[in-house]
Order: C-alpha cells, then structure tokens, then sequence
C-alpha cells in the first residue's frame, strides 16, 4: 500500500473519531438529564411514601415520631428502621436499603428534626448532578431546584442594588433641603396672612346655597395656597423623616443580603455541578460587594442625618405651628371641595 492510501486510511479513521465524539456530546447529556430525572422521580416517591408512613406510625403510637433526631444520612435510614419494624405500613417490598439509597448520603444537610411535639422536618438530596433540595414535613413535600433558586437570587440581588442606589440618590435630594429649611419658614412666616383666605372661603361656601353664590377664582386660590403651605410643610418635615427613612431602608437591604449570602454558602456546600457552584460563588462576591457598598453609604450618611435630624428639631416649635395649620386647612379644603362638588351637581 502507498502513501496515500494510507493518508486516506488515517483520514476516514480522524472522521470516524469526530463523528463518534459529535455523537457522543449529544447523546452523553440526554442521558444524564434522564438520570437525573429518575433521581428526582425516585426521591419526591419516596418521600410522599414516608411522608405517610410517619403520619400512620404517629397515629398508633400517639403521635411520638419514629426515628432519632440528627444529621446525615443515618438519621433517615433510623426513621424507616422504626417504621418498618412497628409493621405499621408496608412498603412495597421495598427494602430499608433501596428505600434509603434513592437519597444521596453525602450530601451537608441531610437532617432529622422535631419542630415541635409531633411535628417533624425531614431534609435530604437527591442523587442528581445539582443536587435537588427536598424539605418534607407533616403537612407538605417541598422542592428545592438549585438553579432556580440561584437565578431568583440574581434577580433579587440586581433588585436590591438598584434599590440602594435609588435611595442614595434620594438621601442626596432630601440633603439639598437642608438649606431650604430657613427658606421655607421665612416663606411660610411672610405668607401667614394670604393662608387666612382659606378660613375666608370656609365660611362663604358654609353659607353658600348654590352654585351661583361660589366665587371661583377664590376657591382656586385657596387650593392653591393649601399645596404652597403643604409642600413648605412637608419639605421641612422631609428632612428628618425621608433622611430616616433612607437611613431604614438602607439597613434592611444589608441584611436581606446577609440572609441571601447564608443561603449561598449553604447551597455551595452541597452543589454538585460545576457551572452552579461557580454560579454561587460569583454570587456570593457579589453580594458581599453589595454590603461593603451599603456599609459605605451607612458611615457617611449616619452622621448627616443626625445633623439632618437636629436640623429640624431645633425650630421643632414653629414646625409645630404650621404642621397643626396645615392640618386645620387641609379638614377646611376638605368639606369646600366636597361642598363645591354638590353644588355643581345640584347646578
């Protein structure tokens, strides 16, 4: 044989090669995934199984739990031990062994706990790539998909510092009031004698017994002179209230992110797959990142809002003043509004 037949040879064997690992790379994750599936399957019908036996086994020995409360796997094969040697349910003739191994043994987790007298919470995972969380307790099956979870925990983690920059810009505008505060008492002071209109149109529409007798310009003045004296009001108040408020808000956002870290860390210690460990440990940076951030802000706000706050307080008498204005003008507007609205009818 020559050269090239053997070039050829070589050639149709490379192809042979590649078309098997083409094939293979199709074939190779539709076989997991049905794997994978069956893991799941096997593991939601055990626990539906357990689920009743333990009510059953409850019921005859008045409402003492089976098994001894613990971690790993060996707590679980414990509560089937009990079950299946009160011979109060049949599994099946399936045996304690295949029964328990549908679970994966090593995953951290896996756990046996009383809630409280005669109600229980059964923790275990799947044999599966993930693995699925499975949380079962006297009431419910709950199932836990890993990649799920961690998608809905990106989400809320763009959320939240979306959130955090909202209300830092926020804190920014409500800090620019600062200087307005002597501005706005300054107005309020200089205008005291135009809100007394509003007492005025008060008493013409208490007489006013059509339509006709309404002075329309007057009316809309005083509405007018109510959102001056309302916004004055509450761009004072703001400084304090909505400062606090961000300062609150701010704070929350630090520990739901804490909250969502624990549960990263958590999840990491039994995620099997590679593409969602990493996925959770990019998450988990992210979110520390997040609280530095919060932190950050926290440090530089706390301070300026207590000179924000101090602010406010030390004209906290004539705030007093307006506010208790504000309040009486706003009842007054009210039934004007109300009678100006019946009259137009009635018109």
């Amino acid at each position: 044989m020559n050269n090239r037949g053997k070039s050829m040879i070589l050639l149709d064997l490379v192809i042979v090669v590649l078309l098997g690992a083409l094939i293979y790379s199709f074939v190779r994750p539709t076989q997991l995934n049905q794997k994978d599936l069956h893991s799941r399957s096997e593991a939601e019908k055990t626990l539906s199984t357990l689920q009743v036996a333990i009510d059953m086994y409850k019921t005859k020995y008045d409402g003492e739990l089976p098994g001894t409360t613990g971690e790993g796997i060996e707590a679980v094969k414990k509560v089937v031990a009990d079950i299946d040697r009160s011979g109060v349910f049949q599994f099946d003739q399936v045996d304690l062994k295949t029964m328990v191994a549908v679970f994966d043994p090593e995953t951290k987790g896996t756990a046996y706990k009383e809630q409280s007298a005669g109600n229980y919470e059964l923790t275990v995972f799947s044999r599966d790539r993930y693995p699925f969380k499975y949380v079962l307790t006297q009431e419910k099956l709950s199932v836990v998909d890993p990649e799920k979870v961690l998608v809905d925990i990106l989400g809320q983690l763009d959320g939240i510092k979306k959130d955090v920059q909202a209300e830092v810009e926020k804190f920014s505008l409500v800090k620019a009031n600062i200087p307005k505060i002597n501005e706005n008492f300054a107005e309020l002071a200089q205008r005291e004698e135009e809100f007394k209109m509003i007492d005025d149109v008060y008493a013409s529409f208490q007489k006013a017994e059509s339509a006709a007798e309404i002075n329309q310009k007057e009316y809309d003045t005083a509405r007018e002179l109510l959102q001056v004296l309302s916004r004055r009001v509450e761009e004072i108040k703001g400084v304090k209230s909505v400062s606090a408020d961000v300062i609150r808000k701010i704070g929350t956002a630090y520990f739901d992110v804490e909250d969502y870290t624990t549960r990263l860390s958590q999840m990491q210690d039994y995620l099997k797959a590679g593409k969602l460990k990493n996925m959770a440990k990019g998450l988990i940076n992210d979110a520390k990142g997040i609280m530095r951030n919060i932190d950050s802000h926290l440090d530089k706000f706390n301070p300026q809002q207590a000179e924000m706050a101090q602010a406010v307080d030390s004209r906290q008498e004539e705030l007093e003043k307006w506010d208790g204005l504000l309040l009486e003008y706003k009842n007054k507007m009210q039934y004007v509004v109300q009678k100006f609205v019946d009259l137009k009818r009635a018109s």
